[in-house]
C-alpha cells in the first residue's frame, strides 16, 4: 500500500505500482476496492484504469459537477447531497439523461465528519452517512452482478 498526501507531488505512477502489487497479492479474489484521490488528475486516471466499475463520489458544486462529467463512465453517487439539493438533482437528472447508473445520495453528516477527523471509518459508525453508503455499495455490487451472502452483508 501507499499513502497519497494532500499538497504533495502525487503521481499516477505510484498509483499504478500500488495497483500492480494489489493484483499480484489478490490471487483469486472476486473483488478489490480502490479508493482514488479526488479530482481529475493523473492519480485519478491511474486509479480508474482497468477497473470493472468506477463509483464517482461527487459534491453538489459547479466544479464537482464539471469534474464528474469529465470522469463519468459507469456509476455515480452524490456526497453531501443535501448541501445543494438543486445541483444534486441536476447531477441525478444528467445521469438519467446519459444512461449513467445513479446509485444514491449521501447526506452531509457531522458524525461521519468527526469519525474521519479522528481517523475512524464511517463504516464503524451508526449514522445516516453510513446507511447511505451501505445502500450505494449494495447497488454497486448489483451493477457488477456480484452476489453477496447474508453473512457477508452482515459484516458490513
Amino acid at each position: 500500500d501507499a499513502e497519497l498526501r494532500m499538497g504533495r507531488g502525487n503521481s499516477g505512477k505510484l498509483v499504478t505500482e500500488v495497483k500492480r502489487a494489489l493484483y499480484d497479492a489478490a490471487g483469486e479474489a472476486q473483488l478489490a476496492i480502490i479508493d482514488g484521490s479526488p479530482g481529475v488528475g493523473c492519480p485519478v486516471m491511474a486509479s480508474m484504469n482497468g477497473v470493472s466499475l468506477a463509483l464517482i463520489v461527487t459534491e453538489p458544486s459547479v466544479s464537482g459537477f464539471g469534474d464528474m462529467q469529465r470522469l463519468v463512465r459507469t456509476a455515480v453517487c452524490v456526497n453531501r447531497a443535501d448541501v445543494s439539493p438543486e445541483l444534486s438533482a441536476d447531477i441525478e437528472r444528467w445521469c438519467a439523461e446519459q444512461g449513467v447508473p445513479f446509485l444514491g445520495r449521501v447526506p452531509f453528516d457531522r458524525s461521519a465528519q468527526r469519525a474521519i477527523n479522528e481517523g475512524r471509518s464511517v463504516a464503524d459508525m451508526d449514522c445516516p452517512a453510513r446507511a447511505a453508503l451501505y445502500d450505494v455499495f449494495i447497488k454497486a455490487m448489483e451493477l457488477l452482478d456480484i452476489k453477496m451472502t447474508d453473512k457477508e452483508t452482515k459484516k458490513l
